[in-house]
């Protein structure tokens, strides 16, 4: 069953079966992303990243609690032709995203600067 918590128009979690699928309680940086990265959300569904001062190769992303982890997919749409990210951990409160060079496989910056947008699901 479906169930929202919510008022007209705001909302505090949507839930299946008591199951949390987002939560209006936004993401926050854990670690990583540069010095200083800024993050711009208003739910945990989709999210943006702004990768701060001195780049980063990887990011941890703080979540609510969820029952077994949090899948993201996210991606550097400032320098997505020579980076790609992807989620390499996982638990019930954080994911970790790393940035690899499409060239070379190997794990590469992110730049001050890059935009990183996020599509984040609790599982």
């Amino acid at each position: 069953m479906l169930k929202s918590t919510s008022n007209v128009g705001n909302f505090s979690n949507f839930s299946i079966n008591g199951n949390i699928i987002v939560s209006s309680t936004p993401p926050t940086i854990g670690s990583g992303f540069g010095t200083g990265p800024t993050i711009l959300a208003n739910n945990t569904a989709a999210f943006k990243i702004t990768v701060g001062t001195g780049g980063a190769a990887n990011g941890v992303i703080n979540f609510p609690a969820a029952p077994n982890g949090w899948i993201v997919y996210a991606q550097d749409v400032t320098a997505g032709t020579s980076l790609f990210l992807q989620q390499t951990a996982s638990s019930s409160t954080s994911a970790t995203v790393t940035s690899f060079n499409i060239t070379t496989g190997l794990a590469g910056n992110m730049a001050a600067g890059d935009t990183i947008l996020c599509v984040a699901m609790p599982y």
